[in-house]
């Protein structure tokens, strides 16, 4: 690590002053900006850096490495990651500098992982070092004070030269070994701990109570019985899966248990068929939000606990037992007896009436007034993104910023969606223009940042807006689709996405817009139908061409219409049956323009209130 060693001297020195000059740093002179120290952490100190792609839901949520530097073109840093051999850089880290997290462990034999040495004198060195934990400068100049100077040894990387490893059993068998507050510190930094560690743990008391709680839960429901070892059938295997689940702020909230099967073991298609998790559409959340509005009623959200428990099994299925089955029996009655049920109730209540988590939200957004600067749209209406050629920002987490936007903009945030359609059809083919681009976003939430659908109790029907730009794309000129649907004075559901054929002429592509809006119309009125609160017998779209309403409503126009795909003309179908009628409105009234295409500000604004997309301030104050 020497060469990360030095550029981190380099790194810290630039931006140290000197007597050179004038007690000004290298950095300061340079970029004419003075530097900022506060982030700048210890070298070679443990580091936890965030995990954004756990395998499974159950996988940690960080990873273990060691700090070795700063990115030069972010404010990042740079660790290295023994377990996988490789660098990262990464924002959200998590640093421990004081480096006597437990004298008992010897963290540079956890970090260091090894097979077989092919060179005795290595593993004999480092063996030394393990047991010795500190290092003596035997080469260094004779005539220093500090020749012979003892020192802690930081947690090193594994040796280039050589595959050092320990097989992760063996890591977790020296851990236990050290004691069970040794271990109880490295399995609070992972996501899963394992039940041995648990409950020789100093927290066993609490495990305990964790997993009696998951085992109550089960027998309350009656997810299995105690039968026989059948004599011809397969048992799967089982297990409790330990877990911390912490709070925004990083502490402890809870130790949580599950019991869980070895599903991995068993073969699709003989031991289970399909499988399903059934899940809301944020559409249809949005549609009950705008139904309380309506009918003036409340909405009250909960979470059902050990919800899985409450499903069926077709299938026949036996399993064995897990490891330390009486002992939490036995924990059950202990708990029943001394009413802990009542006793968990009363500290939920009490951490729900904690005025801290105000404070900590304010503190959050305090936080953005040092962002950057703030934009009016969230896209240059002179910016026409294409597709690149070589992909030269490729350190650059533009696939994840996407992602985010992506969530946000089909979740609240309609305003953006044209712009993240657009950006998210380069996730392969970017440059530094489409990261401008996608950085321009959160520039404009920034500006945004209280706005929010707000629904009110109105008389209003259900209506909704049907808009297409055409030829809008420069790789393949295909045009943009953008509908949206208003009930309860805000968007309920949209959709701003690139048609699948090249239209001829903006009538034909208004034309396809519509057939798409009918679609969605044609599911909202029947969801709304099924929930017995709104009788809706026919749906209005509002368009902004009136070609495109002629084709819809005369279907004589053979020469003009022949080549447009069938599935486009069913929109004729649902106009005669009376589920949808269409209706002209001018292109200034038109909010559906903010789904196609870029706007100036006054139209973009003026379409954010048509939507029912305002500031929350005089809301929520």
């Amino acid at each position: 690590m020497w060469a990360e060693a030095v550029n981190t001297a380099n790194y810290l020195r630039n931006r140290c002053p000197t007597k050179a000059l004038s007690g000004k740093t290298p950095y300061e002179l340079f970029n004419e900006i003075v530097p900022n120290v506060s982030y700048f952490k210890i070298f070679g100190c443990t580091a936890y850096c965030l995990d954004n792609k756990p395998s499974h839901k159950f996988s940690a949520r960080s990873k273990k490495g060691i700090f070795v530097g700063y990115s030069e073109n972010s404010k990042a840093f740079r660790i290295y990651l023994p377990d996988e051999k490789r660098f990262l850089i990464s924002r959200s880290v998590k640093f421990f500098e004081d480096g006597n997290i437990n004298s008992s462990i010897d963290i540079g034999k956890l970090l260091i992982q090894n097979k077989n040495l092919n060179e005795s004198k290595m593993e004999q060195e480092i063996a030394e070092i393990h047991s010795q934990n500190e290092v003596t400068e035997e080469n260094h100049n004779k005539s220093s004070e500090v020749a012979t100077r003892e020192r802690n040894i930081s947690p090193l990387p594994p040796v280039e030269k050589s595959t050092i490893s320990l097989r992760n059993r063996e890591v977790l068998r020296d851990v236990e070994s050290k004691g069970s507050e040794s271990a109880e510190f490295v399995y609070s930094c992972n996501t899963e701990i394992p039940i041995k560690t648990a409950l020789s743990s100093a927290d066993a008391q609490r495990w305990l109570n964790a997993l009696a709680e998951e085992l109550k839960n089960i027998l309350k429901n009656e997810t299995f019985e105690l039968v026989n070892r059948p004599a011809k059938k397969d048992c799967i295997g089982s297990r409790f899966v330990l877990t911390n689940k912490y709070s925004p702020d990083g502490s402890l909230l809870k130790n949580k248990a599950r019991f869980v099967a070895r599903g991995f073991s068993q073969k699709p298609g003989i031991d289970f068929g399909e499988t399903f998790a059934p899940v809301a559409r944020q559409g249809s959340i949005r549609i009950m939000a705008a139904l309380s509005a309506k009918l003036g009623t409340e909405i009250h959200q909960f979470d059902v606990t050990t919800a899985y428990l409450n499903g069926t099994l077709d299938e026949e299925i036996f399993m064995d037992c897990p490891a330390y089955f009486k002992e939490i029996l036995e924990q059950i009655i202990v708990n029943e007896k001394s009413n802990n049920i009542a006793l968990k109730a009363s500290k939920m209540l009490k951490s729900l009436n904690n005025g801290d988590k105000v404070l900590l939200l304010k503190k959050s957004l305090y936080g953005l007034k040092q962002a950057a600067k703030t934009v009016v749209c969230p896209m240059d209406l002179g910016i026409r993104l294409k597709r690149s050629d070589e992909c030269d920002t490729e350190g650059l987490p533009y696939r994840e910023l996407v992602g985010g936007l992506l969530y946000l903009a089909t979740s609240t945030r309609p305003d953006i969606a044209n712009t993240v359609s657009k950006l998210s059809q380069f996730l392969n083919y970017y440059d530094s223009t489409h990261w401008k681009a996608a950085k321009r976003v959160l520039r404009y939430l920034k500006k945004t940042i209280n706005f929010g659908l707000i629904f009110k109790r109105t008389d209003e029907p259900l209506f909704g807006y049907t808009d297409s730009d055409w030829a809008n794309s420069l790789d393949d000129r295909k045009s943009y689709t953008g509908f949206c649907f208003i009930l309860s004075g805000s968007a309920i559901s949209w959709e701003s996405r690139k048609q699948c054929t090249v239209a001829l002429s903006s009538t034909e592509a208004e034309y396809m817009a519509l057939s798409d809006g009918t679609k969605e119309a044609i599911y909202l009125r029947k969801l709304l139908n099924e929930l017995c609160v709104a009788d809706v017998k026919s749906v209005r779209l509002l368009s902004d061409n009136k070609g495109a309403i002629k084709l819809a409503e005369n279907p004589i126009f053979h020469r003009r219409t022949k080549h447009i795909d069938i599935r486009h003309h069913f929109v004729r179908e649902a106009l005669n049956n009376n589920v949808i009628n269409i209706k002209y409105i001018s292109t200034e009234d038109m909010a559906a323009d903010v789904l196609t295409k870029a706007l100036p500000s006054p139209k973009h604004y003026k379409c954010l209130e048509a939507l029912g997309i305002v500031s929350t301030d005089k809301y929520f104050r």
